[in-house]
């Protein structure tokens, strides 16, 4: 086990890939007020410096803070807009662009036959 949670290693596996992110941290105004309302449920007790750590890698790059729900869609919702218009974001074909779709038919269709077949192979060794 590596001690990281899984947004950590998430956070990791993306930079490591070149993709784009954002964080959404809690304020520590918020942080203070859920652990008032939770108590000490509310703090991470087995790793605390390995989260501050994390925390700290997180906040020095480009990030939004939460206070509550609201505050995260809002957040969520305007990055996402912002990337939107970012043209090194747009996919591997553009809506505007010609697809040759008789390529796709006979790849999908290669696809198809490649799976049925291994389908008989592993009924045929007993594997579902």
């Amino acid at each position: 086990m590596t001690g990281k949670s899984y947004t950590q290693l998430e956070y990791e596996y993306a930079i490591s890939l070149g993709k784009p992110f954002f964080a959404v941290v809690i304020s520590d105004e918020a942080n203070e007020a859920k652990i008032k309302e939770k108590g000490s449920d509310a703090i991470e007790k087995i790793n605390p410096h390995k989260l501050a750590e994390f925390r700290k890698e997180v906040m020095a790059k480009m990030i939004k803070f939460f206070d509550d729900n609201k505050d995260i869609k809002l957040a969520v919702h305007e990055t996402i807009s912002e990337f939107e218009r970012r043209k090194e974001l747009i996919g591997w074909v553009r809506a505007s662009e010609d697809i040759n779709t008789g390529n796709l038919a006979e790849e999908l269709a290669r696809l198809a036959k490649e799976n049925s077949d291994l389908r008989k192979q592993g009924s045929s060794l007993g594997l579902r």
